[in-house]
This record gives structure tokens, sequence and C-alpha cells, in this order.
């Protein structure tokens, strides 16, 4: 009973009681919001646009943060980096896999995507295996050496972010490619939204895979995530746009959820929110990398998993 007490005033205790206690508190805050609320409220695009701007801009900053700081640290040791073996960890197969799920499609004349072009196809393959090959790219619970590895002057955060480098570089040669080819097929003829097409869905799935992985230690369920959500953007994703219907509280919800319509198509929104949805996705998929980043910085925590200190001391 005294060690029950004891815990329960110590510093994380008292954090977890706080946590518990700000949760209850908007909760009933945000019933108390939603009970005076007008059910026949209609938040248009001009309504939204203004706040999501101000958290994209947000977003942004952590994301444009987080860069300099990885920018930072190579600069300031760059032997440290191991390419070669990184590059052999990573692997080939996604890429493989990249090009031959944009070559089945082309060479099927349309007949597993009717309503979409090459250059649409390359926005839907890329960044899905991308996703799901990150998801595969580090995993605590599959580096055998990783107590000898953290042992070393080397932070373990440079292991995923030599990785994920690799990673990327790898599928936007494989994205300029596959683009270019589009575009000399007669899609987009616009770079820029040629590049928005996949850019930024490939960096929010590969920031979104490599967190869930490192947060589950389940790489299989981050790429199962990966997939389930691809197919929620890419086959229901109208539900998103401005205008769906949904029913109440939820239709309060859903006019802010438009920035997070991953493969929204240049053409159903004005031409300057098409840009501000590409600019959160990306930002959101950095910034999710950066904490992935963040968190690996807790070696006691990546190496025996969710047990706190005092339970794995115990």
């Amino acid at each position: 009973m005294k060690q029950a007490v004891l815990r329960l005033v110590d510093a994380e205790g008292l954090r977890s009681l706080l946590r518990v206690a700000l949760g209850l508190a908007l909760i009933v805050v945000l019933a108390l919001v939603l009970s005076r609320v007008d059910r026949d409220t209609r938040l248009t695009l001009e309504d939204t646009r203004p706040p999501l701007t101000v958290v994209t801009m947000g977003l942004s900053a952590l994301a444009l943060a987080g860069l300099l700081m990885a920018v930072r640290a190579f600069a300031a040791a760059p032997r440290r980096v191991a390419w070669k073996m990184s590059l052999r960890l990573v692997g080939w197969y996604g890429l493989a896999a990249a090009l031959l799920g944009f070559a089945v499609f082309y060479l099927s004349t349309g007949e597993l995507m009717p309503d979409a072009d090459s250059a649409q196809a390359v926005g839907a393959i890329i960044p899905l295996v991308a996703g799901i090959h990150a998801a595969f790219v580090f995993s605590p619970e599959d580096e055998p050496p990783l107590e000898v590895l953290a042992s070393c002057p080397r932070s373990l955060s440079w292991l995923l972010a030599e990785r994920i480098a690799i990673l990327l570089a790898l599928y936007a040669g494989v994205g300029l490619l596959t683009m270019l080819f589009a575009m000399v097929d007669g899609g987009d003829r616009d770079l820029p939204i040629a590049l928005a097409r996949w850019l930024p869905p490939s960096l929010f799935f590969v920031g979104l895979s490599t967190y869930v992985t490192l947060s589950f230690r389940v790489p299989a369920l981050s790429a199962a995530v990966i997939a389930l959500l691809w197919f929620a953007f890419g086959f229901m994703g109208a539900a998103l746009l401005p205008g769906a219907i949904f029913p109440w509280p939820l239709s309060l919800l859903q006019p802010f959820l438009w920035p997070l319509h991953v493969y929204l198509q240049p053409g159903l929104l004005p031409l300057d929110d098409y840009w501000l949805n590409r600019l959160f996705i990306a930002a959101l998929g950095i910034a999710l990398l950066w904490l992935t980043l963040r968190r690996m910085r807790d070696q006691e925590k990546l190496l025996f998993g969710a047990q706190s200190r005092h339970q794995s001391k115990g």
C-alpha cells in the first residue's frame, strides 16, 4: 500500500493524473460547446480556409525546423553516415514493385483504374509502395545488435535517418522517371502539378509508416495501416471535400478535413487551396519523421518497448 501511494505521488504519477484531468475537462468543454451549436450551421470553404492556413503554416514551421536540425547534425559529423550499409539494408524490392505496378497499369490500358491516366497512376503507386517499404526499413524488434549499436558513439537516430534519406532518394528517382514517362504519354505538362501528385503523399505515407512502426514495433501493422489509408483516400476521399453530407455533430468537423485528402486532384478545389493541401500533407509527413527521430533519443524505451523505467528496473 505504501509503495502504491509513493508511486501515485511521484512526478510520473502526477503527470499521468494531470493528463487524465485535462482530458476529462476538454471532454466536458466540448460537450458544452456542442450543446449550444446550431445544427443547421454549414461552413463553407471560405470559412475554413483562414484557420487551416494558420495550422498549415505552423506545421510547415515544425517541419522546416526538423529539416534544419537534420542538416545541421549531418554537417557536424558527415563521416558518421554509413551510406553503403544503409543502402544494402534498405534493399531494392520496393523499387522493383513500384516499377512493376506502373508497368502493369500502363500495359493494361487503364482497365485496373478506368478513371485514371498514367499521371494519376504515378501518384497512386509511388506513395503506396514507398510507405509500405518504409514500414520495414527499421524496427527495434528486427535489429538483433541494437544493444551493441546503442553503446556506440553514434546515436541510434542516425540509423533511421540515413535509411529514410536513402529510401526517399531512391523513390524520388523512380517517381521522377515514371512522372516523365507519364508526361510524354500525355499526362500533366505542368511540372509542379505533376510533382505535387506523388511527392507530398510519399512524404506523408513514409512519415506515418515510420512513426507507426516505431510506436507499435510491428512493421506488418504499419504496412496494413498504409494500405488501408491508401484505399480510403483513393476511393472514398470525396467525403473529405467541402459540401459532403455528414450526420451531426460530425458535420461540424467535416468542413475542416479537406487538407487531409492525400489524393486530392487538381481542379476539385481552387488552385490556391490545392497547394495549401499539398503543403499540409508534405509538412505533416516531415513532422512525423522528425517526431519519430526525437522519440529514438530515449534509448531505454527504444530497447525495452512499452516498459517504463521503474518497471524495467523492477
